[in-house]
């Protein structure tokens, strides 16, 4: 008799055990959402996708799509922390360049990567239109030097391969298409011969001439 009835009796000790504890998972409701890496993303903005609402009912990967539709989100990791906490770490996008035209202004990254929606944090101004590949240039050196590109206010295309630069104190460095020995020549140069004039022309690599 008890045989008979045995399969029959594991599936309802199954299913109750298993009703048990949905109802019970069901009373676990999200209070605590820790975010990391957020800059230009409001934190606010991922937090009430998932705040109090239940764990269980919290699917991973459609969260992570939500959060990577949002402003500047290039990537995340979520992590399910029972009973009720849920962390997530953040990488965006961020825009080394901010490009001006006539129309719009597009943020850039050092990989390229063109961002539309506007930038709280000042990002170094290239004017005018600027091809790709000249951006990636001017990214790819600027890269390299952190002492220069921490000092760039703007950068000015005045011609096809011709650059000025504006630095913080006003002073100008123009150069022209031997980019990268004109960067390295101004790295080089004596701190003392800076202040000697607010214009640096070093449209040749191997002098520099102050007027």
């Amino acid at each position: 008799m008890f045989k008979k009835y045995r399969g029959f009796a594991y599936v309802l000790i199954t299913t109750s055990v298993f009703i048990f504890y949905i109802k019970k998972a069901e009373r676990y409701i999200v209070k605590n959402v820790n975010v990391f890496g957020t800059i230009a993303c409001h934190e606010d903005h991922i937090v009430q996708l998932v705040k109090n609402k239940k764990m269980y009912l919290i699917n991973i990967a459609k969260l992570k799509q939500q959060i990577c539709e949002l402003d500047f989100i290039k990537n995340c990791i979520i992590k399910k922390e029972w009973p009720d906490e849920i962390t997530i770490f953040v990488e965006e996008y961020v825009p080394a360049f901010q490009i001006k035209t006539d129309n719009q202004t597009v943020f850039v990254d050092k990989t390229g990567h063109k961002i539309n929606k506007m930038y709280p944090i000042k990002r170094i101004i290239i004017s005018d239109n600027v091809l790709t590949d000249e951006i990636e240039l001017i990214i790819d050196l600027l890269s390299q030097y952190q002492t220069f590109s921490s000092k760039v206010a703007s950068i000015y295309k005045t011609k096809l391969y011709t650059f000025n630069f504006m630095f913080h104190n006003s002073q100008i460095i123009k150069c022209n298409n031997k980019l990268d020995k004109c960067i390295k020549r101004y790295l080089t140069l004596p701190k003392n011969m800076q202040s000697i004039s607010n214009v640096i022309d070093l449209r040749h690599p191997l002098r520099t001439i102050f007027y």
